[in-house]
């Protein structure tokens, strides 16, 4: 269940951060499945950025201003004037002729430092992202100049993949827009539009950040971001019921028909209940109903006794991404997804 309500508030708030520092702010649909959500962001936000061929199409049905392509696969394109990310001059000469391009760098390369979880494991025992030309590594220049020459004076973009570092200050957001800056220079790309990306829902004020990027970027850059899961927070909950109840040795047992497996899956959730009273709480493991060991949803401290078979369990903290992984697995359906206003 999502508050549709906040989630539109939340937009038109970063929507006007966004046009009182000039910076373009994109909405990240693969964050939020669901078309209610997407045609908000379109209304509301300067544009959409889509990450596959079905998500650029239907960018453009829902009507975005703006929209930015990153495709891994490079099978998306409209005809449209969007922006399309590039990492090989194959899908730079591939693109529409009213694309605009950009070269995309990964941010653990442009600010060095921190791991990119989920990323790639070099030599050096750090995690990188797969994603993105690797600002300093051999041969990247060569791979840029060649963008450049297969797209022509279409390529005037940066766009950067952050690789699962979310920035939690401004200054790393600026120091990452100056790197890219520079290796736009040192590549002879004439920069006219920077995609910082997203992973804003960690800063912990917005409006800051962006008077401190706008400060240190050029007027004539164009300064775009696309955050996804910004517009979701402390809007989703789930809730499921408990089944079955055991008593163990060092913990209570619940079992729900809320899966992590199926319904729950990118998700840190934490339960909505009253504290236990004192004496009264011990560690109780919420598990999903499918037989697979590793459906458990959380453990907490609370009063077991508040949770009988046929309780109810709610959890906050669900973001849009459980919408794109929701599913059913041995016999346990989907959830059903209800948006509130």
């Amino acid at each position: 269940m999502y508050d549709l309500a906040a989630i539109g508030a939340r937009m038109h708030d970063v929507a006007a951060m966004g046009r009182r520092h000039d910076v373009r702010v994109l909405f990240a649909m693969k964050s939020f499945a669901h078309e209610a959500v997407r045609r908000l962001a379109a209304e509301t936000l300067d544009g959409l950025d889509a990450g596959s061929r079905a998500e650029a199409a239907e960018a453009a049905r829902v009507g975005a201003r703006m929209i930015s392509i990153t495709d891994p696969i490079g099978g998306a394109d409209v005809d449209t004037g969007a922006w399309i990310t590039c990492e090989d001059a194959a899908r730079a000469a591939s693109a529409s002729p009213r694309a605009r391009l950009a070269i995309r760098f990964a941010a653990s390369h442009l600010v060095p430092g921190d791991d990119a979880v989920g990323g790639i494991l070099d030599g050096s025992g750090r995690r990188t992202s797969r994603f993105g030309l690797r600002f300093g590594e051999a041969g990247w220049i060569d791979r840029a100049r060649a963008i450049l020459a297969a797209g022509g004076d279409r390529v005037r973009g940066v766009h950067v993949h952050h690789g699962g570092v979310a920035p939690a200050s401004p200054a790393r957001l600026v120091a990452c827009a100056r790197a890219a800056i520079a290796a736009a220079a040192e590549a002879e790309l004439p920069l006219a539009w920077l995609n910082l990306g997203g992973g804003l829902h960690v800063l912990p004020d917005l409006d800051d950040a962006f008077a401190q990027l706008r400060a240190a970027v050029p007027r004539e850059i164009e300064l775009v971001v696309e955050p996804g899961r910004l517009f979701a927070r402390d809007t989703g909950f789930a809730i499921g019921h408990v089944r079955a109840a055991r008593e163990l040795a060092d913990r209570s047992l619940r079992v729900v028909d809320l899966s992590r497996a199926c319904h729950l899956r990118w998700q840190q959730v934490a339960p909505v209940s009253p504290p236990a009273a004192t004496g009264a709480a011990r560690p109780c493991t919420f598990t999903g109903p499918t037989c697979y060991e590793e459906d458990v949803i959380g453990e907490w401290k609370l009063d077991p006794a508040r949770f009988p078979v046929g309780a109810p369990l709610v959890v906050a903290g669900v973001n849009g991404y459980a919408l794109g992984w929701n599913t059913g697995f041995g016999g346990i359906a989907p959830a059903e997804v209800v948006l509130v206003s």
